[in-house]
């Protein structure tokens, strides 16, 4: 938001178009220089700043065509004075100021009478989660019973199996796609800066104190009213009050629209032109934004915070997904799958018998491997357990449906590489698992899966992925929980309360149950401090290629 036109030449030198066009220059050059440093690490899908640098493109434009216009033109005059790169230019510092950036020029909307995020139905939800799960769901539940009662061939259970989910993973595609067409740009606010992981929203405004006096003077304000917080004098048009004030409650309405691992965004003001203790009305306005929950940084502030150069900000400014990750992390069934799939771990021939969502995977891993690029970062060296459900269901699905080079990854990643199980109740006060030596039988899984894998696979994996216990006492949990499980197959709830239940960060690639989680703490929260579950996302899914027999295109 800019809004210093108003400033007259005897306040404020105007600039030549040179001079900015300079200015300009140096802020392109360094989004670009932003842009490649994200290519670089693999993250140029992670951070939104494609809009934002093609208005600053725009205007480097227009002052190219400024610096052969007349400079002593009243018109050239007064478009160099209104110039928006004043504003880039502050959006742009504060952001390096900032971390975990996510997007610039991000628009937020907000429904009327707005309760919680979406309007989505747990129980509906449900039924549609329940079949999207990599591989297995409650359909594919209802599948495997079936195939226990009538005993059909195991190619049959495979197409089965498999259909039930690409299909589901498709249709949640199309419905996810088709939300943007209802939104109501008139509920809405748009956001400069997301920063923190999401966690904060700033708002960047390069309005003047004689702009804001003037809307006051029109808006009937002086320094002994009440503002429009009085009932008396409460807003009852969007077009009425002081436009700060304004965008103020509406950045608060969208961000009561949005969480962000289970807490509204913070919204901070950077109001680089209204300095407090001058004058009465704006430490007044001022006060007023802050009492709505706006973190505010006048002049002053903003001056006092040094512009850190971009070399020495780089790897701050780019979110760091795995550090709130803890020390051992909880891997959903959707994971181990991904995990042991052929399409994870090099170039799978297209067959005509694929399914399409097969054939997208196949094309999607060309274009960003799934372990290298993802999963094995996500893991590090961190120890790694399942539940004992996850598992179950994992090993079944497999030994269904797997390719022989799939069922010997398995028996690897599950500790099973002699037939044997891992688990709890195999491992001593030292970690040894009754395999011998827990290191050197670490080294020795890894090495012997690198021999069904065109990938680098990291010498500090930490094999095999322990079993676990899924079974908690939902008491030790929030009140939410109750509700949550509810909602939840056997195998959701063994996996996510498990990870709620002991602290554990689970990584999972099922969003559609991360975001059934999210909903119904929301409609079932007792408090703002209500959170649930620590789940990370993996952007992509891998499912088992399965077999010919059978399938249907």
């Amino acid at each position: 938001m800019r809004d210093d036109e108003d400033e007259s030449p005897s306040r404020a030198a105007v600039p030549s178009a040179q001079e900015l066009l300079d200015r300009c220059n140096g802020l392109l050059k360094e989004l670009d220089q932003f842009r490649d440093f994200l290519k670089l690490r693999s993250k140029q899908n992670t951070v939104e700043v494609r809009h934002f640098r093609n208005t600053v493109l725009s205007e480097l434009k227009s002052l190219e065509k400024l610096t052969k216009a007349d400079p002593e033109a009243d018109r050239t005059r007064h478009t160099l004075r209104s110039s928006n790169l004043p504003f880039y230019t502050t959006v742009w510092t504060t952001a390096k100021q900032s971390t975990g950036l996510v997007a610039f020029s991000k628009r937020f909307y907000w429904e009327a009478n707005q309760r919680t995020k979406s309007n989505l139905r747990p129980n509906k939800s449900l039924a549609h989660e329940e079949v999207l799960q990599s591989n297995f769901g409650t359909s594919q539940k209802q599948t495997l019973s079936a195939l226990n009662r009538t005993k059909p061939s195991e190619d049959d259970a495979s197409g089965q199996l498999q259909d039930l989910h690409l299909e589901a993973e498709e249709r949640s595609s199309r419905v996810s796609n088709s939300s943007d067409r209802y939104k109501d740009k008139k509920n809405s606010a748009l956001v400069d800066i997301v920063a923190q992981d999401g966690e904060e929203w700033i708002k960047v405004s390069t309005i003047t104190e004689h702009r804001v006096l003037f809307e006051m003077a029109e808006a009937g304000w002086n320094a002994d009213d009440s503002g429009p917080d009085d009932d008396s004098t409460s807003r009852s048009d969007d077009d009425n009050g002081l436009s700060l004030l304004r965008l103020a409650e509406d950045l608060k309405k969208a961000a009561k629209a949005v969480r962000v691992r289970y807490k509204h965004p913070q919204i901070r003001f950077v109001l680089p032109k209204l300095e407090e203790g001058r004058i009465t009305q704006i430490d007044r306005l001022l006060n007023d934004i802050r009492a709505i929950g706006v973190v505010v940084q006048s002049a002053s502030e903003v001056e006092a915070l040094p512009t850190p150069l971009l070399n020495n900000v780089l790897d701050r400014l780019v979110v760091d997904d795995f550090a709130a990750f803890t020390p051992v992390l909880n891997i959903d069934c959707t994971i181990l799958l991904a995990l042991v799939s052929d399409l994870s771990h090099g170039r799978v021939a297209v067959e005509p018998w694929f399914h399409r969502a097969i054939r997208r995977q196949i094309e999607l891993e060309e274009e960003e491997k799934l372990l290298p690029t993802f999963l094995f970062p996500a893991m590090g060296n961190k120890e790694l357990v399942c539940t004992t459900e996850a598992a179950k269901r994992m090993k079944e699905i497999v030994d269904l449906i797997g390719t022989p080079a799939e069922k010997a990854r398995t028996a690897l990643l599950m500790g099973e590489e002699d037939g044997s199980t891992d688990g709890d109740y195999n491992r001593d006060s030292n970690g040894n698992d009754g395999h011998g030596d827990r290191i050197t039988r670490q080294k020795n899984l890894v090495n012997s899966f690198r021999q069904y894998s065109e990938y680098e696979i990291p010498d500090e994996w930490n094999l095999p992925i322990r079993t676990v216990n899924g079974h908690i006492d939902i008491t030790t949990l929030p009140p939410t929980a109750s509700a949550v499980a509810n909602n939840l197959t056997a195998i959701n709830r063994s996996v996510f309360l498990y990870g709620w239940a002991t602290n554990r960060t689970t990584i999972s690639s099922n969003r559609t149950v991360a975001k059934l989680i999210e909903t119904v703490i929301e409609e079932s929260r007792t408090s703002e401090e209500d959170v649930g579950p620590d789940v990370w996302l993996c952007p992509t899914a891998r499912s088992l290629v399965g077999k010919e027999k059978n399938r249907k295109n």
